[in-house]
């Protein structure tokens, strides 16, 4: 039934920059130092006192990239590019700009253009990896990085995109090989704990625990894999309680985490607990946005139902068939309310 489902949505991007513009969180302390030089003031003044230093430009348009100013980042790149046209870093840096500008064909069409000229430029065949995954040109994508892992076979990031790129072909067995690459060139590649866990908690297999055990060991304070080691508890430990904390500390790492209010509200309905489960429910809808958990409005109906808060059941089950139109089972919770 939809309210025991456990949504675990979890965010793995592939691309590394500083700049993602679909980072869910950004950073909450800075270094002290970078606080007191990363001024766009004093970027313009290196600028105005060396014109001709272009090292002063690639800076500049390194800060406006952070600051997701991409039009100014694409201006101070070119600057560069009219002395070194063909320089692979600088092309991969407008790459970028226009990528997370919502540039796409011109982010491609640049990164073909450049990869014609950077054949060997292990940056340019990994972006060009990177790129023709999210375009799901997976053989392309492929080709690319395993000519990186020739040119470089000791760089951990070249076995995780190849990881991305055969799970999405449905070779799970080949992800899973490059996964654990990865972590064996770099013991602290966090996502490809992730992944690994989370391909082995969809076979509920104990692994699964030990990888979102090492993801944990690397960073404590993601509440990603928090929540995915509380599902993965969730479905495979008798001891409920387990998977609360897990929870609960999803919820400390990150208090607007959905999915955590969510699940430990599935745990509480679970141990008939209704109004426990209620009130977490009640937060996850508070948190929830875009209300991409529809689910969870039937999910407090239900609770509701069985305390015989029929009021209240009938308002989160019509709530929920405005958003899910003519689902049976909320048909069916309607009555008799």
């Amino acid at each position: 039934m939809k309210y025991l489902q456990i949504i675990c949505i979890l965010s793995f991007v592939i691309y590394n920059s500083a700049c993602q513009s679909n980072a869910k969180k950004e950073e909450v302390s800075k270094n002290d130092t970078i606080k007191k030089f990363d001024s766009l003031n004093i970027f313009n003044a290196a600028i105005e006192s060396d014109p001709n230093n272009m090292a002063n430009y690639l800076v500049r348009a390194k800060y406006f990239l952070r600051k997701k100013e991409f039009e100014k980042a694409i201006k101070d790149v070119d600057i560069c590019l009219s002395k070194d046209s063909m320089n692979p870093d600088l092309l991969l840096l407008k790459v970028d700009a226009y990528f997370f500008g919502n540039k796409q064909s011109e982010a491609n069409a640049l990164l073909n253009k450049s990869l014609t000229y950077n054949s060997q430029h292990l940056g340019t065949l990994l972006k060009n990896a990177e790129f023709k995954f999210l375009l799901n040109r997976y053989s392309e994508a492929l080709t690319n990085i395993n000519n990186a892992i020739q040119l470089d076979p000791n760089l951990a990031k070249s076995y995780f995109i190849k990881g991305m790129i055969l799970k999405e072909k449905g070779d799970t067995l080949a992800a899973i090989s490059s996964f654990i690459t990865a972590t064996e060139q770099n013991p602290e590649y966090f996502d490809a704990y992730m992944q690994l866990g989370t391909i082995q908690s969809l076979k509920n297999a104990p692994a699964a625990g030990k990888y979102f055990q090492n993801a944990l060991k690397i960073n404590v304070n993601s509440d990603e894999a928090w929540v995915a080691f509380g599902a993965y508890l969730q479905k495979n430990n008798p001891n409920l309680r387990l998977a609360k904390d897990a929870y609960t500390n999803a919820i400390k790492a990150n208090p607007n985490n959905e999915n955590a209010y969510y699940n430990l509200g599935a745990v509480c309905y679970m141990e008939k607990n209704y109004l426990e489960a209620i009130k977490h429910f009640s937060v996850a809808i508070q948190t929830d946005e875009d209300t991409s958990l529809a689910n969870t409005f039937y999910a407090r109906g239900v609770c509701y139902k069985y305390l015989k808060y029929n009021a209240e059941a009938k308002q989160d089950f019509t709530t929920y068939l405005k958003l899910v139109p003519n689902d049976k089972e909320a048909l069916d919770g309607m009555k008799g309310l």
